[in-house]
């Protein structure tokens, strides 16, 4: 209990005292990505609710940390270029599996939220990190789809966040699926790049259209 009320006052401080310098916010998002990893799902199932969820991520620090906090946890449980034991790999592979039950679809609801309603620059990219991040491992069907794709896809327009934004989308098109499912996704992608006016180019006869679509991304995110 002194750990989760370690983290509890944490965040109750964020809210009273936001300007934290970064440090000590990279270090803290380590530590509760460490506290998680050690303790989800066995000992705390509801982490995510406990500690960021129920709060309603209503500050820009919060967001902040939040979202640091899912990258920190993506570098601790997911990041490949890890070299780890064999028992570490059966635990994160445990904890995966879970957060796909227990909490990826509101912490996918949470990131519509955060792109549709904060502002800030550091909270956008940080968002869109950690979509480029999780996509890889999480049910397709949260992304992939007219609501999240074009939120997505918009802030490719936004020089402050562009980077970010092509990371997204670039996660997004490498995402494993069965081919009808990429094809309608990159076809969704390239639709709404037209409509956003980052891309303007007609279909070429008697080419097809995954490697038409697939084309004009392409050559847009080479000449971003």
């Amino acid at each position: 209990m002194c750990i989760r009320s370690l983290l509890s006052n944490w965040i109750q401080k964020l809210s009273t005292r936001p300007n934290q310098p970064s440090f000590l916010f990279n270090k803290m998002a380590h530590i509760f990505s460490l506290v998680f990893a050690a303790d989800f799902p066995d000992r705390w199932p509801s982490f995510m609710d406990d500690i960021f969820l129920s709060r309603g991520l209503d500050s820009v620090p919060l967001v902040v940390f939040y979202l640091k906090t899912l990258l920190a946890i993506d570098s601790e449980v997911v990041d490949r270029d890890i070299q780890r034991s064999k028992s570490t790999f059966d635990r994160n592979t445990k904890i995966k599996d879970y957060m796909r039950d227990i909490c990826i679809p509101q912490i996918v609801q949470s990131w519509w939220t955060i792109l549709e309603r904060c502002s800030d620059v550091t909270a956008q990219c940080l968002c869109l990190d950690a979509v480029a991040a999780y996509v890889d491992w999480i049910d397709v069907e949260l992304v992939a789809n007219d609501v999240f794709v074009p939120l997505v896809i918009a802030r490719l327009g936004n020089n402050d966040i562009s980077e970010s934004a092509v990371r997204a989308v670039s996660a997004l098109i490498q995402k494993g699926m069965p081919p009808t499912k990429k094809l309608s996704l990159v076809t969704a992608l390239c639709d709404v790049m037209r409509n956003n006016h980052l891309i303007s180019v007609n279909p070429v006869r008697n080419l097809s259209p995954i490697i038409f679509h697939i084309g004009l991304i392409t050559k847009y995110f080479l000449s971003s």
